[in-house]
C-alpha cells in the first residue's frame, strides 16, 4: 500500500487489501491479486499499471529473499541463509512439494547436527578452551 501510494498509483487501497486476501493461498495468492489489481489499473491508466507490475515484482522479490527467511527461520530455529538454501535446493528437487518439506526436514538435520557437535565439544573438553578464548 505505502509504495503503490507513492508512486500515486489509482486504487491503492483496494488493490493492496485484495493482495492481502489472495496472498493467503500459499505460492500463487499473491500473484492472482497481482494480476487482478493490473487489470484494473489498467482500465485507468496503462503507464501506472506497468509501474505496478515493476513495484509488485521489487517488492515480492525482497519479501521472499529478506524478510520471509527471516521470519521462516526465527519460527522454526534455522538461520535465514539455511531456510533460503534449503527452500532453493528443495524446489529444484521436487517442485512446490519440495519447498514445503524442504525447512522441516532440514530444521531437523540442522537440531540433529548441532547435537551431536555439542556432545562431540564436551566430549573432548574443548568447551574450555572454547570458554577462555
Amino acid at each position: 500500500f505505502v509504495s503503490m501510494k507513492f508512486l500515486k498509483i489509482p486504487y491503492a487501497i483496494l488493490i493492496a487489501v485484495f493482495i492481502g486476501v489472495t496472498s493467503l493461498v500459499p505460492i500463487i495468492g499473491g500473484f492472482i491479486g497481482c494480476w487482478v489489481g493490473f487489470f484494473l489499473i489498467l482500465t485507468v491508466a496503462w503507464k501506472q499499471s506497468i509501474v505496478f507490475l515493476i513495484m509488485f515484482v521489487v517488492v515480492q522479490q525482497f519479501e521472499g529473499n529478506v524478510i520471509y527467511p527471516h521470519v521462516v527461520g526465527n519460527s522454526v530455529g534455522l538461520p535465514s541463509i539455511w531456510v533460503l538454501v534449503a527452500v532453493t535446493i528443495g524446489g529444484n528437487i521436487a517442485g512446490i512439494v519440495g519447498m514445503i518439506f524442504s525447512i522441516p526436514f532440514c530444521s531437523v538435520l540442522y537440531q540433529i547436527l548441532t547435537e551431536i557437535v555439542n556432545k562431540q565439544i564436551q566430549k573432548k573438553n574443548l568447551e574450555k578452551i572454547i570458554n577462555s578464548v
